[in-house]
């Protein structure tokens, strides 16, 4: 039965012949009856989602009113949400599961070594591949003495006849074999004169390419010549799947880095990178809780994500960046960017050897992206799992030059709690010993230590150096207290928390940072320190300052500069005492 009959039905025999002869009580009696599996003959009980269902049907009932002939008189629980009526949960703890660190710190560091590294040359593919001319027209081009003429003078010049590398779409081209269809497709000549049954069959050029080759005087690939060592074998096959590998790196890292959702990373569109801003932003559209054509806003991101985001403008040849829109933009920009036939390829190029990868070349030293049957790598988890790791490793290097803490600085607060604990709690042990290592490291190392409870930790480092047996007592000891933060950590004591009872709160972005007694700072926080002493000094060369707001500025950026002064020399913080 539809929801419109079980409540017509259920009306009726309650003596209700139409929805005008309902009122506020008649609705609650249904949902009372709907709970215990009343609202019909065998009928079962309901929980809150079904409930919610029906709350929201006889709200829209309500709604629909002007054109109804016997309407709902009343407005269903005008004060209150479905959810709240049907006593369904509203929690919104995520419950997404974060990508093991094994699985993610790979995939983050072979992202960012195809972007910085390897784009340059897979963008000049893509450039030889477009200026290649497609297979429907090899019919076309030189035939007779004109393609001898034609091969014979770029022999002359030094070309190399290409030889098939093994990749491709085809699987009946084995490794080795004269690529034909390259050599046609490059040279303007027509495939015709290697076909026998056409009057444009001519052997003399058949027989010039097969001597050429048994000269040796041919190379695997052959579309471009390249003096980077990673890609050894460059064809046209090659110069197609590789474009494919960077625009996968690039979803990744702008995903991970920015936190932006599939629909808003689909939406990105050339010139989306601001740096004019303060702090560097990517703009795009925003779907979620909008009109159906959305709405703009900016992403703050760090300036990892500005590499991808250029690399994929040279890429694509429409306005939107992640299109697949062919050699020459013909397809246009609509239509959904296949994250995941790109990224298959992805893994496999970071998996594969030297001798098994597309392109051949050198090794990268990538290690492998390891992926469990239950794993999936896409938007919702990449920022997931950077949010989550941020805020269990803020001080941990990712790899390549970017600290977590740093990368997630406007990480939402929602995907870094887990009420449920669905995420965190496989890694709760892994935070315990985190927490104890990096006491450990900082305590040993002799760096500065900074901040209100410095202090305190300074007096444990003594301890510890004078007394090495029972060091692991002591850091265990503070660490059941400690947190590491991005800004700052937090030995938390509660009677002089400025947050407040209920624990260190710097994963819902709720901290006094050092106008709290038990901030920390150490050498892991200088980075983001350093990065909003760039951003004053920035706002502050604006001109037409208004007095008060360069008063603030100026006071934040003393504040600052003091705590950068207390963890670095003077000539590093670029200022004298």
């Amino acid at each position: 039965m539809t929801d419109l009959a079980i409540l017509t039905a259920w009306g009726e025999s309650k003596g209700l012949r139409t929805f005008g002869d309902w009122n506020q009580d008649h609705a609650n009696d249904f949902l009372s009856d709907l709970r215990s599996g009343k609202h019909r003959e065998d009928g079962r009980p309901n929980g809150p989602s079904t409930v919610r269902h029906y709350v929201v049907a006889l709200k829209k009932i309500a709604m629909l009113a002007p054109l109804a002939q016997h309407p709902l008189s009343f407005q269903p629980w005008p004060a209150e949400n479905a959810s709240n009526v049907a006593g369904e949960s509203t929690d919104k703890g995520n419950k997404t599961p974060p990508l093991p660190w094994e699985t993610w710190q790979p995939l983050m560091v072979a992202a960012d070594t195809v972007i910085t590294r390897l784009s340059p040359l897979i963008i000049d593919m893509q450039r030889a591949f477009r200026a290649a001319r497609p297979s429907e027209y090899l019919s076309r081009g030189v035939t007779g003495q004109s393609a001898v003429d034609k091969l014979q003078q770029h022999l002359d010049g030094g070309y190399l006849i290409p030889l098939h590398t093994g990749v491709g779409r085809s699987k009946h081209q084995a490794r080795g074999g004269i690529n034909f269809s390259q050599i046609w497709r490059t040279l303007g000549i027509s495939e015709n004169v290697r076909k026998r049954t056409s009057h444009n069959y001519t052997p003399e050029a058949i027989q010039l390419i097969e001597d050429a080759v048994a000269a040796g005087r041919m190379e695997y690939g052959g579309l471009m010549p390249t003096e980077d060592t990673w890609a050894a074998e460059i064809g046209l096959a090659e110069a197609e799947h590789l474009p494919g590998v960077l625009r996968a790196a690039c979803y990744i890292m702008i995903s991970s880095m920015s936190g932006m959702r599939d629909s808003e990373l689909q939406a990105l569109r050339r010139d989306a990178f601001d740096i004019s801003a303060v702090i560097p932003s990517v703009r795009s559209m925003t779907y979620k809780s909008q009109e159906v054509g959305g709405k703009a806003r900016s992403w703050w991101v760090p300036s990892v994500v500005q590499t991808a985001v250029d690399a994929l403008e040279q890429l694509s040849l429409t306005g939107r960046l992640f299109s697949r829109s062919g050699k020459t933009g013909q397809g246009g920009e609509g239509g959904e960017y296949a994250f995941a036939r790109d990224l298959k390829s992805f893994i496999a190029f970071v998996n594969a050897g030297p001798e098994e990868r597309v392109g051949r070349g050198t090794d990268l030293d990538l290690n492998p992206i390891l992926l469990r049957p239950r794993d999936a790598i896409n938007a919702t988890s990449l920022r997931r799992t950077l949010a989550v790791y941020a805020a269990t490793y803020p001080g941990a290097e990712i790899g390549v030059g970017i600290q977590l803490g740093k990368a997630s600085i406007r990480a939402t607060s929602g995907y870094v709690r887990d009420q449920h604990h669905a995420a965190t709690t496989v890694i709760t042990d892994e935070r315990t010993k985190a927490i104890r290592q990096d006491l450990k490291r900082l305590l040993f190392s002799g760096t500065p230590i900074a901040g209100p409870s410095g202090d305190q930790l300074e007096n444990i480092r003594v301890q510890v150096i004078s007394d090495p047996k029972r060091a692991d007592q002591l850091i265990a000891r503070v660490a059941e207290n400690y947190t590491l933060g991005v800004v700052n950590d937090c030995a938390y004591r509660e009677k002089t928390a400025a947050c407040g009872p209920g624990g260190p709160k710097l994963a819902d972005h709720v901290c006094f940072t050092t106008d709290c007694p038990n901030a920390v700072l150490h050498q892991a926080h200088v980075p983001v320190w350093e990065m909003q002493l760039e951003r004053h000094d920035r706002a502050l060369d604006a001109s037409n300052l208004h007095p008060a707001l360069e008063t603030n500025l100026r006071r934040g950026r003393a504040k600052i500069a003091k705590e950068l002064r207390a963890l670095r020399p003077p000539e590093l913080l670029g200022e004298s005492e």
